[in-house]
């Protein structure tokens, strides 16, 4: 029975390291990376107000999916509601609109997204989105948000992290998840350690 275990363990181990040999291959990985763990190490205590766009947002989403081992077309629908009325409150060309139309697509792949679209460089205001609620950047409760960074004094700091959280309590699933966020410089705290 033990030998059994052990066999399964190291098994769930080899996939979680193939799963992040294929996730840092990705473009998203490497944008992030070049952005945050080489560009702006600092960023690892919290993210600041405006430090995330658009495109980082899409990045965000497309490694989660990728790491979780999930589809990744029509992931950016959850983007798109989040930048809410940016079309109303902005004068924006038509190339972006087109654009945010795409993302809201369910079949959006990332292959097919335009990333020179000014769109992608529009800085997301986190204390907006987070306020309230973490947000979910996922299609289901349970998967990544982005959360306030709170003091030991339960006073908020101004500063903001993504949250991994899985669903079904599978850390051998998780955690490849949280790595990869780690290991492109971003701030992440999850439920799985």
């Amino acid at each position: 029975m033990e030998e059994a275990k052990d066999w399964l363990t190291k098994i769930l181990h080899r996939k979680a390291k193939d799963k992040l040999g294929t996730v840092r291959e990705l473009d998203a990985f490497k944008r992030l990376q070049v952005k945050f763990a080489q560009g702006n190490p600092n960023v690892r205590a919290g993210l600041g107000q405006s430090d995330l766009t658009v495109g980082d947002l899409v990045d965000i989403v497309h490694l989660y999916a990728v790491s979780s081992g999930s589809q990744t077309q029509g992931r950016y629908r959850e983007i798109v509601q989040m930048l809410g009325g940016l079309s109303a409150n902005q004068n924006l060309e038509e190339t972006v609109n087109s654009e945010l139309a795409k993302l809201n697509s369910v079949s959006a792949d990332p292959k097919d997204l335009d990333r020179e679209n000014p769109l992608y460089s529009i800085a997301v205001d986190l204390s907006l989105i987070a306020s309230d609620n973490p947000f979910e950047l996922t299609h289901y409760p349970g998967g990544l948000k982005i959360a306030e960074l709170i003091e030991q004094n339960k006073q908020p700091k101004g500063m903001y992290t993504l949250v991994v959280h899985d669903r079904q309590q599978k850390t051998e699933k998780a955690k490849p998840i949280k790595q990869a966020f780690e290991e492109v410089g971003l701030p992440v705290r999850s439920n799985i350690g």
